[in-house]
């Protein structure tokens, strides 16, 4: 006997499943509906009716990694900056103020005033000889480190504390003064300049009373012409009574 023949008219489970996907949808913009695009991410009308499968999806793209640089050395390029002429300016007043460190028999604790001042200007001597090295050398380590340049940087500038170099220098006459007066004996010289300390005070405390009485004596007189000036208006205004 043999089979029956299939009905092909009416449709299986696969069938029913296929069709419904090849429905035509309303929007005439998206016939076979609208899906998220797997590459940009936005909404878009589908091109073929079901769903996309994994294979026929687009694979992600990874953004393409960039061609690495070496990091140019720092200090170099065009903003490369030449520190030999701040650098020996600095060394040059580095130098000025040990050599004229005064030397005294003074004691300041166990340290020795005397023994620092020589070993001061012995410095300035080894400062002086290899100069040009140490210049060349500041110059070097700021080329190729950022952060001992910046330091460098304001150290050199106007407004950084190189002025304290100028200003040690400048006082050093006063400090030097004041040391010799300290350990050299009261008589002679120590005693002229008190004497001379003693008048100048004098003079000046003579010329402040002086300014004092006659500024007493201005604002006195300008008391009694008040006085009289209204003693004068009080008779004129008794008379016209």
């Amino acid at each position: 006997m043999t089979e029956p023949a299939a009905d092909v008219l009416t449709p299986g489970p696969e069938d029913r499943k296929t069709r419904s996907a090849d429905k035509v949808t309303t929007d005439p913009e998206a016939p076979y509906g609208w899906m998220t695009d797997p590459v940009t991410k936005e909404r878009r009308p589908k091109k073929r009716p079901g769903k996309q499968s994994k294979n026929q999806q687009a694979p992600p793209t990874r953004p393409t990694n960039k061609a690495r640089t070496a990091p140019p050395p720092a200090g170099s390029g065009d903003d490369l900056k030449d520190y030999s002429g701040p650098v020996s300016e600095l060394c040059q007043g580095v130098w000025m103020i040990l050599a004229s460190v005064p030397t005294a028999d003074l004691k300041i604790g166990k340290i020795s005033l005397h023994d620092a001042s020589i070993k001061a200007k012995a410095q300035a001597a080894i400062l002086k000889e290899n100069g040009g090295q140490v210049v060349k050398g500041v110059g070097m380590i700021a080329e190729h480190n950022a952060g001992f340049r910046k330091g460098l940087d304001k150290l050199v500038a106007e407004s950084g504390p190189a002025w304290v170099l100028p200003a040690m220098f400048v006082l050093m006459p006063f400090v030097g003064q004041s040391l010799a007066l300290w350990r050299a004996p009261v008589e002679g010289d120590v005693t002229l300049l008190a004497k001379k300390t003693e008048k100048e005070f004098d003079d000046l405390m003579n010329q402040s009373m002086r300014e004092a009485a006659a500024e007493q004596a201005a604002w006195e007189e300008m008391n009694a012409r008040d006085a009289a000036e209204a003693a004068e208006a009080a008779d004129i205004n008794a008379r016209a009574s």
